[in-house]
């Protein structure tokens, strides 16, 4: 296992068309975080460098899950009005996880599918 990931349980997939029309990812590069939003995982190095890249239609940055460091996250996206950002989180309910599974696949449970949380500015799914 490197980075306590077994590597042989996630392989690429096709890009999902409806995911990415539903996301607003169409014929964009994105770049993602997927994983806990820790304080020692430096987002606002991330945050910083969408907000470097704003003016670039062909990049988005994705932001998947939650932690201690979520709401720091989203107030520097929001302060900065980044709507290159997406910003989805995980939860124990399942709703409109489905096919999210491209995207995030921290376990084989559909309790842990994600939900979208929204897109900032503020635009809800």
């Amino acid at each position: 296992m490197v980075n306590g990931v077994d590597a042989t349980q996630y392989q690429p997939r096709p890009r999902s068309p409806a995911l990415e029309a539903r996301l607003g990812l169409q014929s964009k590069f994105v770049a993602g975080y997927l994983g806990t939003h820790g304080l020692a995982h430096a987002l606002d190095k991330v945050v910083e460098a969408a907000a470097l890249l704003s003016q670039r239609a062909d990049i988005i940055f994705l932001f998947v899950d939650g932690g201690a460091d979520r709401a720091r996250v989203e107030a520097m996206v929001g302060e900065r009005k980044l709507e290159n950002v997406v910003m989805l989180c995980a939860s124990a309910q399942g709703e409109n996880g489905g096919d999210l599974e491209p995207v995030r696949r921290g376990t084989d449970s559909p309790a842990r599918r994600p939900r979208l949380q929204g897109r900032h500015p503020v635009q809800d799914f």
